[in-house]
């Protein structure tokens, strides 16, 4: 027996899935609810009302997602279908590709799946001769690179062709930011807003909006010692037309601050013994300020914009983490010395720029990211 995905009525859809996935629908039970006894449950009516007892009860899916008793058993009845539809490519995308040995049931059922829902919503107002642009911010450690890939299977699932981006594949090449170094020895790495190609940026993004033929660069951080370099042109994404663009990265969304909170103490003591050690006279924040104007207009073709909300911490443990796993991987990267100045580097941007997003006007959704990568609370902003 196969999952059909076009059951007529709630009971056929349950009994199906009883029969099909019935460990699946006693573990999902269990997570959502961990005192009931699932093995008392005998009819769908009780499992059915176990499930929608879940949504109605989150504070999250009723001001997030608008669940509520008129469109509840409609909501469930469409995630369900959707849950075991995609079931069998999920476990095997978190154990095969992503490599993540976590169980992420109940995670697929409360972040992702409504995730994907809140996305269609917003892709069926767009005209369907244009693509729909969805930012998503998010440091290391916040868990972006799982979302996308599950968000994309979902997107999939439900008919619509999704194509995730990042906006590190639009780092300059090595020998022009080798040049740029040369300029302004401040730009020692790559990472922060000079050192990205906003032209091509902004040009593949209006062919990807208006559904042109489209290559998108790559960018191997591996290479160069890891510095970092483009492949060449043979080697990138090739797209003839996309429905959905995931478009995921560290500064995706960031706006330019006005000129005269650059010189203002940050409170961070971590944050003022690197400025104090490496940027005293504030040259540096002010030049990275003025390049953030420049990807305003890039930043525009997204249709909505989520943030993934991680602390300082987070961020500075999932870079080391990252390059690990890239040294481990393709057996070049950045050394531990590279990547501590790397990170400390990063850390005033970070602090003056994305952690404040989740507050930011433009910022319709946020996730906060607890520190083992599950997703804690999702707020809407708009």
């Amino acid at each position: 027996m196969d999952f059909k995905n076009n059951y007529q009525t709630r009971e056929e859809l349950m009994t199906d899935l009883n029969q099909l996935y019935p460990d699946v629908l006693k573990k999902l039970l269990k997570k959502i609810n961990p005192t009931y006894d699932v093995t008392a449950i005998q009819d769908n009516q009780k499992r059915w009302n176990v499930l929608k007892s879940g949504l109605l009860k989150s504070e999250e899916q009723r001001t997030v997602y608008r669940v509520n008793e008129n469109n509840v058993d409609n909501i469930l009845y469409e995630r369900l279908k959707l849950f075991f539809d995609a079931w069998k490519d999920f476990e095997y995308l978190r154990e095969k590709k992503l490599k993540i040995p976590e169980d992420l049931t109940l995670r697929l059922w409360n972040v992702y799946i409504p995730a994907s829902e809140w996305i269609v919503k917003k892709r069926e107002k767009i005209p369907e001769n244009k693509a729909y642009i969805l930012g998503i911010n998010g440091g290391q450690g916040s868990g972006k690179s799982t979302l996308v890939a599950v968000l994309k299977l979902l997107l999939k699932k439900r008919g619509y062709d999704a194509v995730a981006i990042s906006i590190d594949d639009y780092y300059m090449t090595y020998d022009e930011r080798e040049m740029l170094k040369m300029k302004i020895p401040f730009y020692w790495t790559r990472g922060p807003p000079g050192t990205h190609d906003v032209e091509l940026g902004i040009d593949t993004f209006t062919k990807l909006k208006n559904k042109e033929p489209v290559e998108i660069p790559v960018f191997d951080k591996s290479l160069k010692n890891g510095a970092g370099d483009r492949l060449p042109k043979e080697k990138w994404q090739k797209i003839k037309e996309v429905d959905i663009v995931l478009f995921e990265g560290g500064w995706i969304g960031c706006r330019p601050l006005p000129e005269k909170e650059l010189d203002k103490l940050t409170g961070n003591k971590l944050i003022e013994k690197i400025e104090k050690r490496d940027d005293s006279k504030g040259i540096f924040r002010k030049i990275i300020n003025q390049e953030l104007e420049k990807y305003g207009q890039w930043f525009d073709l997204c249709d909505n914009l989520w943030v993934l909300k991680v602390s300082l911490q987070q961020i500075r443990k999932g870079r080391r983490l990252q390059e690990i796993k890239l040294r481990t991987e393709k057996g070049a990267g950045m050394t531990d010395e590279q990547v501590e100045r790397f990170l400390d580097y990063w850390a005033p941007p970070t602090w003056r720029y994305i952690l404040p997003l989740s507050e930011g006007k433009y910022t319709d959704l946020v996730f906060e990211i607890g520190d083992d990568h599950d997703t804690k609370r999702v707020i809407a902003r708009k």
